[in-house]
């Protein structure tokens, strides 16, 4: 049996005429910190993350992302909402991005190092109060973080449109 969410996304190629883009992030928590990462590509912060390479489940490669971009080994993750990202450029080209976020705790915030320096330039925790009053965070970024700090545990899909 095919899983539902590969028949939406064979669906969206179909009637759609793109393909996803498929990103796996974690929020990952020790006590009232989360860890963020920040983007050379995108000056923002942002959780740890990234594209999945082809044949590779989302929560394979949120694991495989935050070694590669933190250097921390995740046990358990859980999933914990969604992030469908419209982007319509000039030419009339769209992309959708479909982003998962996983859930991970660890027992202490340890000092991480970026293993790619190409793509992160620095790694941090941050209380959820820092996190919301830090400059250059991402949307969505922003977006999760209140999830997290009005306690919605359930799971939740943001949906918005960028255009260029």
């Amino acid at each position: 049996m095919v899983p539902l969410r590969k028949q939406l996304e064979d669906h969206m190629v179909r009637t759609l005429r793109y393909s996803p883009e498929r990103v796996s992030r974690a929020i990952i928590q020790s006590g009232d910190n989360v860890l963020l990462v920040y983007s050379r590509k995108t000056q923002r912060w942002e959780f740890p993350g990234g594209r999945l390479e082809s044949g590779e489940e989302y929560k394979d490669a949120v694991i495989r992302e935050v070694f590669e971009e933190t250097g921390l080994t995740l046990g358990a993750v859980l999933p914990f909402g969604a992030v469908y990202h419209d982007v319509v450029h000039k030419n009339a080209q769209r992309v959708r991005f479909v982003k998962r976020y996983f859930l991970a705790k660890v027992d202490e915030a340890k000092v991480c190092v970026p293993k790619d320096s190409n793509e992160i330039e620095t790694v941090s925790w941050f209380s959820l109060p820092e996190v919301h009053g830090l400059e250059h965070v991402s949307l969505e970024a922003q977006e999760v973080h209140l999830k997290i700090v009005t306690r919605q545990d359930r799971p939740f899909r943001v949906t918005h449109t960028t255009m260029y």
